[in-house]
């Protein structure tokens, strides 16, 4: 029994290397991601206001009666929408 016990920890330790060598291979080269701008949509923007300004402690960047724009790093935003108002919806 040990001995079938040793030989199936070792068909499943080479099947993972196995498994890991090919998809180390298989990784795609993917250009690093430097900005970001997330819009979440709300019925109302008194709950997202209290949870971004002041749990998470990010800074308001924007504020107006439809939108909200708070930081999350230099180069990233977090936008809070009021759903059904102007600001959720672009003219083109």
């Amino acid at each position: 029994m040990k001995r079938l016990l040793k030989l199936v920890a070792m068909i499943l330790a080479v099947t993972f290397m196995i498994a890991s060598s090919s998809a180390e291979e298989n990784k795609m080269d993917l250009p690093a991601i430097t900005e970001s701008f997330v819009i979440l949509y709300y019925e109302n923007l008194d709950g997202p206001k209290k949870f971004y300004d002041k749990i998470l402690g990010l800074k308001e960047t924007v504020s107006s009666d439809g939108f909200r724009l708070f930081q999350l790093t230099p180069t990233s935003l977090i936008g809070a929408i009021k759903s059904g108002s102007a600001a959720a919806y672009h003219a083109a």
